[in-house]
């Protein structure tokens, strides 16, 4: 077996296996600071039927951009349920980082 495959394999594993901690106990997620938020103006989003064109406020008054939003829109679509929307959030974020620590 080549090295580069075997690095690649070793880090699949190890993107697989650190990935699947998050994955153990997905009921126990702190609901706490913007995330609640986020969820309910991506309910409020969903059942107008509108995307959302602004997020929270800022601290200095400044308003946020509605991607966060967007995103648990488009998971609340699939998902109806808190905790099938955090395996759900895990997955796709460690997927991603998986991916782009691969890339670099």
């Amino acid at each position: 077996m080549p090295v580069v495959f075997r690095r690649r394999l070793v880090f699949a594993g190890l993107c697989v296996g650190f990935g699947a901690i998050a994955l153990l106990w997905p009921g126990d997620v702190p609901w706490i600071n913007d995330e609640p938020r986020f969820i309910q103006k991506a309910i409020e989003s969903n059942a107008t039927g509108r995307l959302a064109t602004e997020a929270l406020p800022g601290h200095l008054g400044v308003t946020y951009g509605p991607m966060a939003i967007w995103f648990y829109a488009a998971l609340l679509r699939v998902v109806h349920d808190l905790i099938q929307l955090v395996v759900a959030r895990v997955l796709i974020v460690t997927t991603v980082t998986a991916i782009a620590l691969g890339w670099i």
